[in-house]
């Protein structure tokens, strides 16, 4: 009596992103383990299992005999996986499908900027042997996630964060890698300068780093001048208000800075005769102030009294005299009001003899 072929179909029992029907193909991820593949069962039927692909892909895990399997996929390739049956009458019968075992990502990232008040970046190193990598959720341990292959994040407080790390393929294979990150308190920049205050006339200003272990990075002097020692000293060129910074950073690589104001005044030298004759000879006729960098005064007011407080001459021109015109000789008070080119008030009074 002729043995009839025992039609085999399977019942694939999985976790699987596709599943072509006409070739009978599956698509899953490595590492699974005791991944479900079965046929229906026939009474009295003995099933053999084999794994056909490279060596070591994938391993029976238990149930070969049986009408129900588990495997393991250890490694990314192909491989196919082929069941015998044999029935109670003796008849033979097979089946047989293909598995792609698609490669979970290799995990790995690096960081930079670990101090409070600075931004973290964390850059991305994964790599995949086949497919691509689609999708990056980064879990920062402060309860703030991120997504991107490179990210910046700010921490709130010191101390050590759990940063987790879980990239995905354009499969949909996973894996993730956790590592201790130390966010450190930042350092305090500060200097002090001397002299405190300082003239155009003797315009140098020694500085000095306060906090002797942070090394600074460079001073900026604000005229387009710069230092990297630790300890400069520096001429500045014209009067006016200098917004100074050191930047400074220490041993960790953390990064602070401090900026202070110095004010380089021009020295105010004012000249007044304390005559005049104004009698129309062509000498000493007129009254008149002179200075350093007068024209560069942003405001000026130049007001000559009599004995009585009484204005007599009063002018906003810098430059303009006052001739003596209409009044006595006598003993008048001049006052000078005005407002320097780095916006310092200032006032002069004197006393003038007019003589005829």
């Amino acid at each position: 009596m002729r043995k009839s072929k025992i039609i085999i179909l399977f019942i694939i029992a999985l976790v699987s992103n596709k599943l072509n029907a006409q070739v009978m193909t599956i698509d899953l991820c490595e590492g699974i383990t005791n991944h479900n593949f079965a046929i229906p069962f026939t009474s009295g039927s003995i099933y053999q299992w084999q794994v056909h692909g490279p060596l070591g892909i994938a391993t029976i895990r238990s149930g070969n005999g049986t009408e129900h399997i588990k495997v393991d996929l250890n490694n990314p390739g192909v491989f196919k996986l082929i069941v015998y049956e044999t029935d109670v009458n003796g008849c033979l019968g097979s089946d047989s499908i293909l598995v792609e075992v698609h490669p979970h990502p290799k995990i790995n990232f690096t960081f930079s900027g670990n101090c409070i008040e600075n931004a973290t970046q964390f850059i991305d190193h994964s790599t995949i042997v086949a497919d691509s990598l689609v999708n990056y959720l980064w879990n920062f341990g402060d309860g703030q996630l991120g997504n991107g292959s490179s990210i910046f994040h700010h921490y709130q407080t010191t101390g050590f964060y759990n940063v987790d790390l879980s990239v995905t393929s354009s499969f949909g294979c996973t894996d993730s890698i956790t590592k201790s990150i130390q966010i450190l308190p930042k350092p305090i920049a500060e200097f002090s300068y001397n002299p405190l205050h300082a003239t155009i006339i003797n315009p140098v200003i020694s500085f000095t780093n306060e906090n002797s272990n942070l090394t600074p990075i460079i001073w900026d002097f604000n005229d387009s001048n710069f230092s990297v020692l630790d300890n400069p000293t520096h001429e500045f060129l014209y009067p006016g208000k200098f917004d100074v910074m050191l930047v400074v950073i220490d041993s960790n690589s953390c990064i602070d800075s401090i900026e202070h104001p110095i004010n380089i005044f021009y020295e105010f030298l004012l000249y007044t005769p304390n005559s005049f004759t104004p009698n129309n000879d062509g000498d000493n006729d007129i009254f008149i102030p002179k200075g350093h960098r007068m024209d560069k005064y942003e405001t000026y007011q130049f007001i000559i009294y009599n004995k009585w407080g009484e204005i007599v001459f009063e002018t906003k021109r810098i430059g303009e005299p006052w001739y003596g015109n209409n009044v006595q000789s006598g003993v008048y008070t001049w006052v000078i009001i005005l407002t320097d080119e780095i916006g310092i008030k200032r006032k002069k009074v004197g006393k003038v003899n007019l003589l005829r």
